[in-house]
């Protein structure tokens, strides 16, 4: 019987482990979108274009080797350009980039990501390899929209975990009271 039992234990806590490491196990990497960069020498007019046609909030600039220098976000473009009435054909990316950009590597954890949002205040991180190199970015809305998703469904494997158990204690004690009826419990 105790051989039994302790099968049928060892068996949900390794599913059990198994769930929860693939459900929190999520990094970075995991959920990044691909970045739309350019290079700090390029027209606002032709930034703004990028932005546009990629349906992009914001564009990382980078140098020749793919390091991050900056990023500009359309509130960028309309509080440092337009409102301040500049022509956007003269004034170039790396004239109104933010230059101390928050970035994660590519295996940081989502709690990670979302505690540099939190601290910095902004809504998008890129994303960097081992090297320093740009290889995504995640926006909070992407974020949060994960980790709701990570949130039910870890939810509901408590709940299954909880359904599973629940039964197992009943066939157990089940088992137990026809092994004391027949006298061959203990």
């Amino acid at each position: 019987m105790s051989g039994k039992t302790d099968l049928g234990i060892s068996e949900i806590n390794r599913k059990l482990y198994a769930y929860l490491s693939q459900i929190m196990g999520i990094r970075a990497y995991d959920i990044m979108e691909s970045p739309v960069s350019v290079n700090p020498e390029m027209s606002i007019v032709d930034v703004a274009k990028i932005m546009d046609e990629s349906e992009s909030g914001a564009v990382i600039i980078v140098d020749r080797d793919k390091a991050i220098k900056g990023i500009i976000t359309f509130k960028d473009i309309v509080t440092r350009v337009v409102a301040r009435e500049l022509d956007p054909k003269k004034v170039r990316a790396g004239d109104i980039m933010t230059e101390n950009v928050y970035f994660v590597p590519a295996d940081a954890t989502l709690e990670q990501v979302a505690a540099v949002m939190l601290k910095f205040g902004v809504r998008r991180v890129p994303v960097v390899n081992k090297f320093g190199k740009l290889v995504g970015i995640i926006n909070a809305r992407d974020l949060i929209g994960f980790l709701s998703m990570q949130r039910d469904l870890l939810t509901r494997v408590i709940a299954t975990m909880d359904s599973e158990l629940k039964k197992y204690a009943e066939e157990v004690a089940k088992k137990k009271e026809e092994e004391e009826e027949t006298g061959l419990y203990g």
